[in-house]
């Protein structure tokens, strides 16, 4: 493992020990025989069953009406489809046109969040990330837009809104892995 991984690259143990501190990479993990020892793997694993999970549940309705979000839908109409065609994800259903026209026109700041490839980072740090931002925004007297969700997202998305809204600054937070 680290050993192995200090002398191929001979780095002087505490370099090595910051290098593996600064990363969540897989790093100097070590060997059983021509395998990855049983607890590493069982973790690689864990993991990713964990990222299938983030990338494939939704972001659940109950916490965008929380968070005080207006839903809009992308062409990709569900998650297959997301993952399947990434271009169904930058542009806006015909419906979200229609509800995106009834919000806050030319604001200062218009915030934008959306599921990305990970609805699990969204329902872990959206509601800390936009309060943080809206009280930023909010002390500097900067008008904010109707703060949007778009469900099945993509980056670009956000040009489609700002084209509508013609906000100064179209902020989008996109969950990922």
């Amino acid at each position: 493992g680290a050993k192995l991984m200090r002398r191929l690259l001979d780095l002087p143990e505490p370099t090595l020990a910051a290098l593996l501190a600064s990363t969540p990479a897989r790093l100097a993990i070590g060997r059983s025989g021509p395998r990855l020892p049983t607890a590493e793997y069982l973790r690689f694993l864990a993991d990713h069953a964990r990222a299938r999970d983030a990338v494939f549940t939704e972001v659940p309705p109950a916490l965008v009406k929380k968070l005080g979000l207006t839903e809009l839908a992308t062409d990709a109409a569900s998650r297959s489809a997301y993952l399947l065609e990434p271009a169904l994800g930058r542009t806006l259903a015909a419906s979200a046109r229609t509800r995106l026209a009834r919000c806050r026109q030319k604001p200062d700041v218009q915030i934008v969040v959306s599921d990305g490839l990970s609805s699990s980072a969204v329902v872990e740090h959206a509601g800390a990330v936009l309060r943080a931002l809206t009280r930023i925004l909010t002390v500097r007297k900067r008008r904010l837009g109707t703060p949007l969700f778009v469900r099945n997202g993509r980056v670009r998305v956000q040009d489609e809104i700002g084209h509508v809204l013609r906000p100064e600054v179209c902020c989008l937070i996109v969950g990922e892995r």
